[in-house]
């Protein structure tokens, strides 16, 4: 079995094709790597900051919620306040009812004891 010239020509020249095709592969396949390597790393970057702003967000909701909590008394403490000074105008206008009517008393009897001195004088000034 001989080989001639061009089969062997022909033989080299699909050899070098091949080692051309396996060296794109080559290439090919570090630039893969190259880019999961940088994609990993993004990867995990990202998840860092994700894990980082998660416990921001977290702080500031435990932040938000005490001073909620804390608003919240202070405006419980408000409306009993409110409550209570509501009540305190209740009682002075009832307070200030009672003092009207004892005025109106008061005056109703000075009316009558005026008439009174009144008729006591003219008593007095036909005896005199």
């Amino acid at each position: 079995m001989s080989i001639t010239s061009e089969t062997v020509k022909k033989i080299e020249q699909e050899l070098a094709e091949a080692k051309s095709a396996v060296s794109e592969k080559d290439a090919l396949h570090k630039e893969c790597v190259t880019e999961v390597a940088t994609l990993e790393k993004s990867i995990y970057d990202h998840a860092n900051n994700r894990e980082r702003i998660l416990k921001d967000i977290e702080k500031k909701i435990k932040t938000v919620k005490t001073k909620m909590q804390s608003a919240s008394k202070d405006l419980k403490g408000h409306e009993n306040e409110r409550e209570k000074l509501i009540m305190e105008v209740e009682a002075v206008k009832q307070e200030q009812t009672s003092l009207e009517n004892q005025l109106v008393s008061f005056q109703k009897q000075i009316s009558v004891l005026t008439s009174e001195v009144d008729e006591l004088k003219t008593k007095v000034d036909l005896l005199t």
